[in-house]
């Protein structure tokens, strides 16, 4: 029961974690005889106005005890209580993660020290040197020169100009501008290297864990696909899509749209299964219209309430084995 932060890889993993947190918090009191405090773990993201938590977190000493965030609390965040430093996101830049490391060294009643649980090899990052951005320039309000507004989206930095949009990121050692098409035209390359095509990169897409090193791998290369989204105001559309139209200039759907033509065109297919069975899968694939692939992949999927309704795991082996009718599911999805 020490303040903790844990930062995620996007809004939903922070989710999945608190949750899985608050799971395991209920059993160990269960277990331990324990009344459990109000809030134990919870999400802590611009998406979720956690930062109306932060307060709670820093005064309480009998709640709020684990906030799982994205970027939130990486910097400009003051709560000396705060004894764990969780790396479940990859880090790139070690100015983000020495900010994030900062949260645990303020000073404290009774702290001497602070503990950091490293599983994506973040600590790498100590001792290397900082590399510093291209001055930001700004006419002044005289007319003269270019006005320069910097944002940063998942720990990148995008700079908005007059002439376009550039992200500030790491080429061959130094912190260089570059287009946003020349950013894609990287991610794209880098794509097309790790995979032989585009039948293979479906094949790695709906294997999760194939897929989740794929993204690991553009990370650490230096591409954010959730920079491309918000930049290019992509919110509505799954990472699959955003990734198969940049390189495979394929023609993306809104997740939506995904779901839409999934029912049409394998409603055949649908109608030979059990309805009990297609009955779950339409409320699977109803998932995917909130947060994309994680939605159908992750493990609160079938204690969701209308997938429970429409008869869960039990529904959806009435039409064969659950595991390959589910991985049967994906791919019809994505290739429809």
């Amino acid at each position: 029961m020490q303040k903790t932060i844990i930062f995620c890889v996007r809004d939903i993993h922070s989710e999945l974690v608190a949750n899985e947190l608050n799971n395991l918090y209920a059993q160990w009191c269960k277990i331990n005889n324990k009344n459990p405090c109000a809030h134990f773990a919870f999400k802590c993201t611009s998406q979720s106005d956690g930062s109306d938590y932060i307060s709670d977190m820093k005064g309480s000493k009998t709640d709020y005890f684990i906030a799982t965030t994205v970027d939130l609390l990486s910097t400009g965040v003051d709560i000396p209580a705060v004894r764990n430093i969780v790396f479940f996101r990859y880090v790139k830049s070690p100015i983000s993660f020495h900010q994030m490391v900062g949260r645990g060294t303020r000073l404290a009643e009774n702290k001497l020290m602070f503990t950091i649980y490293d599983y994506t090899d973040a600590t790498r990052l100590f001792g290397n040197k900082f590399i510093s951005k291209p001055p930001q320039q700004s006419d002044g309000g005289n007319g003269g020169g270019e006005s320069v507004k910097i944002i940063q989206i998942d720990g990148i930095d995008v700079e908005v100009t007059s002439e376009g949009r550039y992200l500030l990121t790491e080429v061959d050692g130094s912190i260089k501008r570059v287009s946003i098409d020349e950013y894609k035209k990287g991610l794209a390359n880098k794509i097309l290297k790790e995979t032989t095509s585009f039948e293979d990169f479906l094949r790695k897409w709906i294997n999760p864990i194939e897929r989740h090193q794929m993204l690991v791998d553009l990370v650490l290369g230096g591409y954010s696909i959730e920079t491309i989204r918000q930049v290019e105001d992509l919110r509505e559309y799954d990472l699959y899509d955003i990734l198969i139209s940049i390189a495979y200039d394929k023609n993306p759907m809104k997740r939506n749209e995904r779901i839409f033509d999934f029912q049409h065109k394998q409603r055949n297919w649908l109608s030979s299964l059990p309805q009990e069975t297609k009955d779950v899968i339409i409320a699977i694939i109803d998932q995917f219209a909130f947060q994309g692939t994680d939605s159908i992949e992750n493990d609160q999927l079938f204690k969701v309430y209308d997938v429970v309704k429409a008869g869960g795991v039990k529904a959806l082996n009435k039409g064969g084995d659950a595991v390959k009718l589910l991985q049967e599911v994906k791919l019809r999805l994505f290739a429809a």
